[in-house]
């Protein structure tokens, strides 16, 4: 698997963090789910534009059958942000943040995507908004609880995408010095101590390579 794909899946697997209903019941909706499987097995094998848009279009089979498969949505955004068509990436965030508006992660998600699409009133609007909901989420989870690394994660992120880098940082590095397990650790290494700009791009796959 080349770098972008393993970001794309740090991305989902982190960034979009506690998918309450992202898994499709046994039985249900089978076609769907057989379309975004195959979809994810592109994502996981290809390196190809034409793979993804073709992974896009089995992914719009699945919607059109399933409108609330969350799961689907996601795998969407991933190759809608391989692929840098923002645009159309933050209409499936929104989809995301009106299936699941609880869900501080795709909030900050559609704030990253206004970024990249330099509406930065609308980002800002949307980091602000994530930050009480990942300190919310943060309150209910008990310190073993697995998601409650990716979500201190993003609150470390969110607070240097407001531009209070040092509060950021420190929880990032307080994350580093007691992850739980090694990959943990390498996850953060990209975003500790580097510029807004730099964080927004790794975040978005557009890290040198």
């Amino acid at each position: 698997m080349n770098t972008p794909r393993i970001l794309i899946f740090f991305f989902l697997a982190t960034f979009l963090a506690c998918n309450q209903g992202d898994k499709k019941p046994p039985g249900k909706d089978p076609e769907a789910k057989a379309l975004n499987d195959s979809a994810l097995k592109i994502l996981m094998k290809s390196s190809s534009n034409e793979d993804y848009e073709r992974a896009i279009g089995l992914l719009d089979k699945a919607i059109a059958i399933d409108s609330t498969y969350v799961g689907a949505y996601r795998r969407k955004l991933s190759f809608e942000t391989i692929l840098k068509q923002y645009d159309k990436a933050l209409v499936t965030a929104k989809k995301l943040n009106s299936l699941r508006p609880e869900n501080p992660s795709f909030v900050l998600t559609t704030g990253i995507l206004y970024e990249k699409l330099r509406d930065t009133i609308s980002s800002l609007d949307h980091f602000k908004r994530a930050l009480p909901m990942f300190d919310k989420m943060l309150d209910t989870m008990s310190s073993g609880n697995e998601e409650r690394f990716a979500v201190t994660m993003n609150k470390g992120i969110t607070y240097i995408l407001l531009k209070q880098q040092k509060m950021g940082n420190d929880i990032l590095k307080e994350l580093y010095a007691k992850p739980p397990d090694q990959k943990h650790k390498e996850y953060l290494i990209p975003l500790i101590d580097k510029p807004r700009e730099e964080v927004i791009n790794y975040l978005t796959l557009e890290q040198k390579q």
